[in-house]
């Protein structure tokens, strides 16, 4: 028998919200459902780091009171949701995934907090990830590893790994992330979500002292993870748009997502590319993509191969110099300080960086700004490019992979056959909207993802095609292993 609290897990937060604007279903109800659901799955998944019970519900509660004093109500209004946990937020524990700031309790808000606030969203509590977020599993001394809902042995992702997991498994229909080399993407496709980068600089990031307020060299974007695309369309909605204290922000408003999302494809020119020219792809995520990527030719779109020869050895190298520059440049001085305290990997990442010469920096900016031209030049000729989310589906937890179709890796060197996930900084790099969409499963019931890449500023064809193909796709009807026993 389903337990009572487990009735709307995999309701959309567009569903909710009509049922909260016809009086069916209070705040108050939906969030402490959502806190019994947190309470019934996060010590076997450990998306969260920290809960506020008592801050949620006393929100909540305030909500529901201005529904019945016919206050304007913001987009999200009353609907839960969680912030990951390097975002600072007033008055709650802002840990970064690191015991250097296990204690730390910020005195203001993020931006995206007092817009997810203004909006009505109510945040039941700050979500797990990697040590600055600094890699693709989340993992940290803080506790124990995120896993995945779909098998608890394996990884969920990272950086926003602890949001992923929590939509994924029915703790909130959507989740505040971030990326800014895969981070939302990575763990959307291994948990089977709906997660969208939007363009560079259309969400406020605020982030002061590093290199980030180089605006070629801002690559992270706030970004949601959702199990349906309606849903990160309210986020991008509510909280997207310029902001006076940051300079690299887009200057101009965010289009009508939501009146436009269902206006299908017809007659868009789409690029399909299985490898980007270079790319290693274990077989049978390439054969479930490929399939997912001529479908669109059922809604009317026009499909063609595309032709990329990309060295992603340089291109991986100069994402490298500029990232972990940039990590230097800003936290350094946590490093020198506390760096026995840090991960080994982290630990690696900040030595990288602090390395860096001023011509190394120079020459990785120039070839910046040819991959951007590169890019720029693709959609000329296309309205999207679909390409595999990731080249393989999620493996064991602290077990990363070392070889794809028997072709040697080294997930965390700097090589052309380096790594899984080089389908998605690249447009970190060049700053293009991207998201990654579940389009099956493996042979092991893992679910895997597909990537849609639009042009500069262009979110909506994005989100069109995602909610297109959300239509003829079957995966929401499925749900994880973790949260059956509850909802059966």
């Amino acid at each position: 028998m389903m337990k009572k609290h487990w009735e709307l897990a995999f309701k959309s937060a567009w569903d909710l919200r009509k049922l909260i604007l016809n009086k069916e279903i209070s705040p108050v109800e939906l969030v402490e459902d959502a806190l019994s659901r947190l309470n019934d799955i996060n010590p076997k998944l450990n998306a969260f780091l920290e809960i506020t019970s008592e801050q949620a519900i006393t929100k909540a509660k305030i909500a529901e009171q201005d529904i019945f004093r016919n206050k304007n109500l913001g987009l999200l209004h009353g609907i839960p949701t969680s912030i990951k946990d390097h975002i600072p937020t007033a008055g709650i524990k802002t840990t970064f995934g690191s015991r250097i700031f296990k204690d730390y309790i910020p005195s203001k808000n993020h931006i995206i907090v007092d817009r997810l606030n203004n909006s009505g969203a109510i945040s039941i509590g700050k979500t797990n990830l990697p040590e600055f977020g600094m890699i693709a599993a989340t993992e940290n001394f803080l506790g124990e590893d995120c896993v995945n809902p779909w098998d608890i042995t394996r990884i969920a992702g990272g950086s926003s790994g602890g949001a992923a997991a929590s939509v994924a498994s029915g703790i909130t229909s959507f989740a505040q992330g971030s990326d800014g080399g895969g981070s939302i993407r990575i763990p959307a496709s291994f948990c089977g979500n709906f997660g969208i980068k939007p363009t560079t600089g259309r969400i406020p990031t605020l982030e002061q002292g590093s290199l980030k307020n180089i605006p070629q060299l801002t690559f992270s974007a706030i970004s949601p993870v959702s199990r349906e695309v309606i849903d990160s369309a309210l986020f991008l909605q509510s909280v997207s748009g310029p902001h006076i204290e940051d300079p690299n922000c887009i200057q101009t408003e965010i289009p009508d997502l939501i009146s436009n999302i269902n206006n299908g494809i017809k007659d868009y020119k789409i690029g399909w590319s299985p490898d980007l020219g270079s790319v290693v792809v274990d077989s049978e995520v390439k054969d479930i993509t490929q399939k997912a990527a001529i479908s669109f030719e059922d809604l009317g779109a026009n499909i063609e191969n595309v032709a990329l020869n990309t060295n992603f050895h340089s291109l991986f190298k100069c994402f490298s110099t500029l990232m972990y520059t940039t990590l230097y440049n800003g936290m350094g001085d946590k490093w020198e300080k506390f760096g026995n305290q840090m991960n080994s990997w982290l630990q690696m990442r900040f030595e990288y960086g602090s390395k860096v010469t001023a011509n190394e920096l120079l020459l990785a900016i120039n070839e910046l700004e040819n991959w951007k031209k590169k890019v720029e030049e693709l959609f000329e000729n296309y309205d999207l490019i679909l390409t595999p989310s990731l080249s393989v589906t999620a493996f064991k937890c602290r077990n990363w992979p070392t070889s794809i179709n028997s072709i040697d890796i080294d997930p965390f060197e700097i090589s052309q056959n380096g790594g899984f996930y080089h389908f998605s900084y690249p447009f970190n790099m060049s700053g293009n909207p991207a998201a990654s969409i579940p389009c099956g499963f493996s042979s092991e019931g893992l679910p895997v993802g597909l990537q849609i890449i639009g042009r500069k500023g262009d979110e909506l064809s994005v989100l069109k095609a995602s909610s297109a193909f959300e239509e003829i796709s079957p995966w929401k009807s499925k749900y994880p292993p973790i949260s059956m026993e509850y909802i059966n």
